[in-house]
């Protein structure tokens, strides 16, 4: 939490104020003590034990400001994460919500840069404020942190914030539920949101948890129909959002083989001429002798 509030107290000399606001749910690592005693610039609201979701909706609903991001206890934010951000939502009332560069860290203590997880693809800076290619690239599983975007306030609002029920994926739900209404977001340069892995996580990777696959495969159907509802299941989306579950049936059968069947199924449904994505000969073998037999096969040549 320390390098948290330090990262966020040299902005306060900007042109703009910043509202700090910690929901402290239940630690005993003396993270109270510490802002009571360090911190007294920061408004501290005490829960016990509620969860992530419920701890950023206390917060979001105690905060007073027009613009809000959510931090966890851990995320860094560089010199420079605010200036762009909020210049473009004064000036641009088309978006929504602002994002920037981010990167993953290793390490327990301060940030350096060959601290950084390198990753297999970086999102794309994009300044035209959109929904469609964002929701596109969300349902695919490319997605921004919510560490990493400065929100309208009331646009988090109007969709009730993060879901409470959820013990993962909370920011790629609060970002479909908000895409899926059409409302815009746009990028700019800017410094970054820092994020940091603790050992053994891996950036993109859901823990070896029975519960959170389950919860993963619950919101793509729910992705699905609202998809359908709202009439934005285009070719494009619907590949990107098949594509997902076939990849999750890939990484799951082995270990949840139940579970993982209900992703192939839904792979089948929403795009039944899915092509799998990778060397060109995988491609052709998942074309002449199936998706499912092609990922066997190529499983036993590992």
């Amino acid at each position: 939490m320390k390098y948290t509030l330090d990262s966020i107290y040299k902005f306060n000399d900007l042109d703009y104020s910043i509202e700090c606001i910690v929901v402290d749910d239940g630690s005993t690592d003396g993270t109270v003590e510490i802002i009571e005693s360090d911190y007294g610039w920061v408004r501290l609201i005490k829960q016990f034990n509620k969860g992530a979701p419920v701890a950023r909706n206390e917060g979001l609903r105690n905060s007073n400001g027009r613009y809000v991001v959510f931090l966890d206890s851990d995320d860094l934010l560089e010199e420079g994460f605010f200036d762009n951000k909020i210049e473009l939502l004064e000036q641009n009332q088309d978006a929504s919500g602002v994002y920037g560069p981010f990167a993953y860290f290793k390490g327990i203590e301060g940030f350096e840069e060959e601290l950084i997880i390198p990753r297999h693809t970086d999102y794309p800076v994009v300044s035209t404020p959109s929904f469609e290619q964002h929701l596109q690239r969300l349902v695919g599983g490319l997605y921004i942190p919510c560490n990493a975007i400065v929100w309208r306030k009331e646009v988090i609002l109007s969709v009730d914030g993060q879901n409470e029920s959820l013990s993962v994926n909370q920011d790629v739900d609060l970002m479909f539920r908000i895409l899926v209404k059409s409302y815009k977001i746009a990028g700019v340069p800017s410094g970054r949101a820092l994020i940091r892995m603790h050992e053994g996580e891996r950036v993109g990777v859901i823990d070896k948890d029975e519960e959170k696959v389950e919860q993963v495969l619950w919101l793509r159907n729910q992705m699905y129909n609202k998809l359908k509802e709202n009439s934005l299941d285009s070719v494009n989306v619907r590949e990107n959002l098949a594509s997902y579950c076939f990849n999750s049936w890939v990484s799951y059968r082995q270990l949840y083989p139940d579970i993982a069947f209900q992703f192939l199924k839904l792979s089948k449904e929403i795009f039944p001429n899915l092509k799998i994505k990778g060397r060109w000969y995988y491609t052709w073998l998942g074309i002449v002798i199936g998706n499912e037999r092609a990922v066997k096969l190529r499983s036993l040549f590992k």
